[in-house]
């Protein structure tokens, strides 16, 4: 059934009726195996697919599985929490679970003993439920910063005495769930894109309103996304897919949550690799990191191979995670169909029925360990788990579960007992992992001080002093610590000072000022320092910007120092000040003072922000339109041009009658459209384009409505996203009137699509589909 390299096996630990459904998995301290069930996923498609008419419907659990005789089989199930329609995500905190129950986020605990959930706190409310699954915040996770962050959750949190801290998080993490590394650096994956990350954390990102970025976030690690598995695989959603040659996925369609390997029971080099599974290709990915100047990419680890290839066509590898054994867990669901019902194509669907796929549609499942033959798994640790003492030396655990748990257990259980030991690690254990949990658990603790943090900042890990630099921020005004920190502005390596830059934004003075101009002078031209820099800099613009322009003999003509200038100048000219963007504007005009490529570098940015509507600013330019420098008087035109265009006050959207209720029903169904192109037709970076603006939008309609029915970019052109999925599952009148909605709402059109149009458009495309050569 299984391919795999040779040396590694396949066992099963759990299979059906003790799990069904499986989609993802956590193990607690008592090597207990948590699993949410999903047994009503797609759910829509009972009565539409052949076989499904009388499937029961169902609802999502909660479970915990246990190995009660110690063979490495699960035994017993408890149904920890049951009849819950969205359970997206759980999470491990103090004596209970976060669990992420759409539209609440709840504490939940079992107060009793008996397994069962009897108590429940509301954390949140209101969080949405999308019309398209995929869409949905999903599968928390407690970093090793001791924040729960989550895909598609735009938060983070932490408890804080009998309160949570609550704050916003931008980076939007995937779709299907998140991991960390070693280094408690998050990693995930979207649908056709199968390895991203935050090379930092993307809170910094919240802090200056007047320059909204990413960099460094959401930041795509491979190069290629093409798939090799190993025999051909049919079931794919359109035979595009498939490469001619011999059937098989030709590239990521299906991801999943990805895994950094953290365990001791594969041979050493495999630690840090990333695992991945694809369910239409049934296979896992192995992916091997190479870190260069701050920067991750990603290769296969094999040619045209995969890690792992399963030849039973029901296999969904949705989810893996590394075990307290050290073995890598694969979570299969299980399925014929695991394509969304929204999604499904004429193609797939014949697929489906002729090979018989729709049944059984639920109640089946399996969990697996991949093992390394040649070792022997770990036995789990054998002391009292109320011994917070004994849980410190785990921190140096060598199989990365361990090292998580530790920290976990000794933070929630805030025994500050553990301190003494704590310190001694982190000043002077051997393994560098170990200092890292060591210096975070007693963040967790709030047991941080000068001592520790000088000698973190010494570190020779420079992993260690980058940590310590983000923690020292809440310390950046102390006399005993701030001398340190900034010393790190002349580290040798740049994952230090960058992060410095980004902590350095958290605080204010001379000092601070100072030493953010020193970590441009020598990276302005480095990926991702400069959005680093600006975070940190909100209302402060335009002082920097004057600072740099004076400081010739540091910030000389260079790409990097060119791109700086314009960042300022368009953060300024974002903040709506007035006198800020005069101040700005006399920069670029006084030749006298100021070199003609920094001038220009600063009109550039001004011309990148795109500002519309600042016609009571155009006299400003009247010095510029007289500049002798012919590159400045066309910057100048430009600005003239795009600040002289009206800004339209915002109209209410028509609805045409009697028709109004097609429009209605479109902006019902809209959700779906906003999981990737955001609920105000913005976009998402590396995800979908905006709508507003959009010249298909804007197009006749039958471009529109082939996108919609067929997919768009299916041959990648355009490299800034990916394919855009089909959404032939949806039925015709549904699809006419999303359409309408977002041609009303983001185009001109008043007039609605009729499904008439939709249903004619399919069945050209069916019969082109089934004259095509196979």
């Amino acid at each position: 059934m299984f391919e795999l390299p040779p040396g590694f096996r396949v066992e099963l630990v759990a299979a059906e009726p003790l799990v069904q459904d499986p989609v993802a998995i956590r193990f607690d301290e008592r090597g207990r195996l948590w699993v949410i069930e999903w047994p009503d996923y797609n759910k829509q498609l009972r009565g539409v697919i052949p076989g499904l008419e009388n499937i029961a419907p169902a609802f999502s659990r909660l479970v915990v599985l246990e190995d009660t005789d110690g063979d490495g089989r699960m035994d017993r199930r408890t149904v920890f929490m049951d009849g819950v329609e969205w359970l997206r995500g759980m999470e491990f905190v103090r004596d209970g679970v976060l669990v992420l129950k759409l539209p609440k986020l709840v504490f939940a605990r079992d107060t009793d003993g008996d397994g069962k959930a009897d108590f429940e706190q509301t954390l949140a409310d209101g969080l949405e439920i999308p019309g398209n699954p995929q869409a949905a915040q999903s599968n928390l996770l407690r970093e090793m910063d001791n924040w729960f962050y989550g895909s598609k959750f735009p938060h983070r949190l932490r408890p804080d005495g009998s309160t949570w801290l609550d704050r916003p998080h931008p980076s939007m993490r995937g779709q299907w769930g998140v991991s960390q590394d070693n280094y408690g650096r998050i990693f995930y994956a979207s649908n056709q894109d199968h390895l991203r990350g935050d090379l930092i954390p993307g809170h910094y990102y919240t802090r200056n309103p007047n320059y909204p970025s990413h960099a460094g976030t959401d930041v795509p690690y491979p190069h290629d996304q093409f798939t090799w598995p190993h025999a051909a695989t049919p079931g794919t959603n359109r035979r595009n897919q498939q490469r001619d040659k011999d059937g098989t996925l030709e590239v990521f369609t299906c991801n999943t949550r990805p895994t950094v390997y953290r365990g001791d029971q594969f041979p050493a080099e495999y630690a840090g690799n990333v695992f991945l599974g694809d369910c239409a290709g049934r296979l896992i990915r192995r992916s091997v990191l190479t870190e260069k100047d701050g920067m991750i990419t990603a290769a296969n680890a094999y040619d045209r191979r995969e890690f792992l290839f399963s030849n039973d066509e029901r296999f969904r590898p949705v989810y893996t995670a590394n075990g307290p054994d050290g073995a890598l867990y694969i979570t299969d669901m299980y399925r014929g169909i695991i394509e969304g019902h929204l999604f499904i194509t004429t193609y797939l669907r014949q697929q489906i029925i002729a090979r018989g796929l729709q049944t059984p549609f639920n109640g089946l499942g399996r969990i697996y360990r991949v093992v390394y033959e040649g070792r022997k798994p770990a036995p789990a640790p054998k002391f009292d788990r109320d011994n917070v003492a004994a849980w410190v030396a785990h921190l140096a655990h060598p199989n990365g579960f361990w090292r998580t748990t530790a920290q976990r257990l000794i933070v929630d259980r805030g025994d500050r007992r553990a301190v003494p030991a704590l310190r001694t690690m982190a000043r002077s254990h051997a393994s560098e992992l170990a200092r890292l949990h060591a210096l975070w658990t007693l963040e967790g603790l709030g047991a941080i001080d000068a001592d520790i943090l000088g000698r973190a900042m010494a570190d020779t890990s420079f992993r260690v002093r980058q940590a310590a630099v983000r923690i020292a921020e809440p310390f950046l005004a102390d006399p005993a610590i701030a001398p340190k920190v900034l010393a790190l502005a002349s580290d040798p390596r740049i994952e230090v000072r960058r992060q410095l830059l980004l902590s350095l934004g958290e605080g204010r003075g001379p000092a601070i000022d100072a030493a953010m101009l020193a970590l441009l002078q020598r990276d302005a031209g480095a990926p991702i320092t400069i959005d680093a820099a600006l975070s940190g800099l909100a209302g402060r613009e335009v002082e920097f910007l004057d600072r740099v322009l004076r400081d010739s003999e540091h910030f000389r003509e260079s790409p990097g120092v060119a791109q700086l200038l314009g960042a300022l100048a368009k953060a300024v000219l974002n903040s709506g000040k007035d006198a800020d963007i005069g101040r700005v504007l006399g920069f670029a005009g006084d030749a006298s003072q100021h070199a003609a490529w920094a001038r220009v570098a600063v009109l550039d940015g001004m011309v990148a922000g795109e500002a519309r509507g600042m016609s009571r600013l155009l006299d400003r330019l009247g010095p510029l339109d007289q500049s002798s420098d012919a590159t400045v008087r066309q910057r100048a035109a430009n600005l003239r041009h795009t600040w002289s265009v009206k800004v339209a006050a915002p109209t209410a959207r028509k609805k045409a009658v009697p028709t109004g209720a097609v429009f209605d029903k479109g902006q019902a169904l809209f959700a779906i459209c906003a999981a990737c192109h955001g609920p105000e037709g913005k976009g998402q970076p590396a995800i979908a384009p905006p709508l507003a603006e959009s010249k298909i939008v804007a197009a006749a309609p039958d471009e529109i409505m082939r996108s919609v029915l067929f997919g768009r970019n299916q041959d990648r052109k355009n490299t800034a996203f990916p394919e855009m999925p089909p959404l032939g599952g949806l039925p015709d009148a549904d699809i006419a009137a999303v359409i309408s909605y977002v041609r009303a709402r983001f185009g001109s059109a008043d007039q609605p699509i009729l499904a008439e149009q939709i249903t004619k458009l399919r069945a050209e495309g069916m019969q082109t589909a089934a004259a095509a050569p196979r």
